[in-house]
């Protein structure tokens, strides 16, 4: 009689234990803790390059089950067995509205990153791993978010959030929880270059004029300096080398390119690269080109010049050649 009771009553505390647990498993997050795993501050993301921020995810479900299962279901105790496919099941699963059975072993998670900024043009987000599979209250996992931007993302700092969803044990959604991380962008510059026209055709040694458009498409005012690598044949001037742009600010270069002085050209194609770089950040980039076309004939002055006492002196050769030969023939 003795034993019968407290068997009964063993019985009726798990009830209310399940009972009370199952009724937390019912919220619609996932019931996930999660600590970035840091010395200091978040490292600012950068250009073209993945950078991890680690992430430590500690499962909080209601229900240890491994703790569970070595305690109750196992071939010592069969009575658990019975309880779990028949009492369990038909009766509390109709007091509860939902099929109990689904949440009695692990469960799995999914992860999702986001951006979340008014303009999230020109960042990236992954996760590793991105899903975790049989776990419970009480596991601790690591995961690794990592971002990277272009070399023009449109916003200096966004929010990154993760979405965390809870699959059951037949593969359904559970609940979603959100994880929510601010970053910012590494300082970089940023130049974008347009021209009207990135094509031009001259004649010998003549100006042709080129303009070139640059807006600093960084997050702050900056100095830049500007290069222009092209043939040693033609010589490049620009009214301004050095330009000091607010973010966002656009000007105008006014570029003057000499052809080469040549006596005849059938068509020879010049390539001009521009390169800059700022005043915090000497490695250069190239941020356009355009192309000059020569092409025609030319004759300078100093070979008129030349050409001109060339013909006047064969000329004179001639004129006193048949004059010498004439008065020759009229001695004889």
């Amino acid at each position: 009689m003795k034993k019968r009771k407290i068997f009964l009553t063993s019985v009726i505390i798990v009830i209310f234990f399940f009972n009370t647990q199952f009724k937390s498993l019912l919220a619609e997050d996932a019931e996930i803790n999660a600590y970035i795993e840091r010395s200091g501050e978040l490292p600012s993301i950068k250009v073209n390059k993945w950078i991890p921020i680690k992430i430590i995810i500690t499962d909080s479900i209601g229900m240890n089950w491994t703790l569970f299962k070595e305690k109750f279901f196992n071939e010592s105790k069969p009575l658990w067995y019975i309880f779990y496919f028949t009492l369990w099941d038909v009766m509390f699963s109709k007091k509860l509205g939902v099929p109990v059975k689904s949440y009695l072993g692990y469960t799995s998670l999914r992860f999702t990153p986001k951006i979340i900024s008014p303009n999230p043009e020109g960042w990236y987000a992954k996760i590793t791993p991105n899903s975790i599979g049989n776990t419970t209250t009480g596991i601790t996992n690591n995961i690794t978010l990592e971002l990277k931007i272009d070399e023009a993302p449109i916003d200096y700092s966004v929010i990154v959030r993760i979405n965390c969803s809870r699959y059951d044990t037949f593969g359904k959604l559970y609940g979603a929880s959100y994880i929510d991380i601010p970053v910012k962008a590494h300082p970089n510059y940023f130049i974008k270059m347009e021209l009207p026209k990135n094509k031009g055709y001259s004649g010998l040694n003549k100006i042709t004029n080129f303009q070139i458009k640059l807006t600093n498409k960084g997050f702050y005012k900056d100095t830049f300096f500007f290069d222009f690598n092209h043939s040693n044949e033609i010589i490049i001037n620009a009214d301004n080398q050095v330009l000091v742009l607010e973010s966002g600010e656009t000007k105008t270069i006014n570029i003057k390119v000499l052809s080469p002085e040549k006596i005849i050209d059938f068509g020879t194609p010049y390539v001009i690269n521009v390169s800059t770089h700022s005043i915090g950040d000497s490695s250069s980039k190239l941020i356009g080109s355009f192309v000059l076309i020569t092409k025609g004939i030319h004759i300078s002055p100093l070979v008129s010049i030349i050409a001109l006492t060339i013909i006047i002196l064969l000329i004179s050769v001639i004129i006193i050649y048949f004059y010498t030969k004439s008065q020759r023939i009229n001695k004889f």
